[in-house]
């Protein structure tokens, strides 16, 4: 049996996923990100060796990169709850993608050994905004 709430959570799922595609897809950013690039990969799994733990591994999932204009591109994609996307205005994305930065560099790192110049950014779907980390 599925009671009205689970109908709700997923409907209002249903929602958020609606509202990233429509977003990414209707915004410049969001085409260009999606779109075909040299050494593109999505859900990129890579590992690392673990910085406090000896003979252990970090595991990590990219979600978008690519090389763009000699540029090495490492994007995350982050959704809000659809009630915190309508209060939000471009500032507040900028300092949300900032709390990111951590992430950001760790992915980075895992490319340098390609000796290009690297650049980290936070893809908001639902705003169709790029912001650059």
């Amino acid at each position: 049996d599925v009671c009205s709430s689970d109908l709700d959570i997923a409907h209002a799922a249903a929602r958020q996923v609606h509202d990233a595609l429509l977003g990414a897809l209707k915004s410049e950013q969001g085409r260009w990100i999606l779109g075909p690039h040299e050494s593109a990969g999505c859900e990129v799994p890579m590992s690392s060796l673990h910085p406090d733990i000896p003979e252990s591994f970090s595991h990590h999932v990219i979600d978008r990169t690519f090389i763009h204009a000699g540029d090495r591109w490492i994007i995350d994609y982050k959704t809000l709850r659809a009630n915190d996307a309508e209060q939000l205005n471009e500032q507040m994305l900028k300092d949300k993608a900032a709390t990111y930065r951590p992430q950001l560099e760790r992915y980075a790192a895992l490319f340098t050994a390609e000796g290009l110049n690297i650049r980290t950014a936070i893809f908001f779907p639902i705003h169709g905004k790029l912001i650059e980390v």
